[in-house]
């Protein structure tokens, strides 16, 4: 929807969790990213849910920022006190700081 909005058709898709079945992993996992080639001299913006820890998104924008590309980081959800890295998503929509639970989650 957000790509559709704002008119952008080209997307390249990351994969990344900090948590599993079982819970909260010790650090997030990159497990799908777009080669470096696709990345190098472009502006790109990197979309998720929810900043928690912060870490997952910073995860992704280092790996980006490696390969040559200016990152822009945007969010739904902003969890400012529960943040475990410097810096905040460049956008945000909302404020939060409980559990959110997202109707495609299924009830986490």
């Amino acid at each position: 929807m957000l790509a559709y909005r704002l008119g952008i058709r080209d997307l390249l898709i990351a994969v990344a969790e900090h948590y599993d079945a079982a819970g909260r992993r010790p650090e997030p996992t990159i497990t799908r990213m777009p080669p470096d080639d696709s990345l190098k001299g472009r502006s790109i913006l990197i979309v998720d849910e929810v900043w928690e820890s912060g870490r997952t998104l910073a995860l992704v924008a280092e790996r980006a920022r490696a390969a040559g590309a200016t990152v822009r980081t945007a969010v739904v959800h902003h969890k400012p006190g529960k943040s475990e890295v410097p810096g905040a998503p460049d956008l945000f929509a909302a404020l939060a700081d409980g559990w959110i639970t997202y109707p495609y989650k299924g009830g986490e």
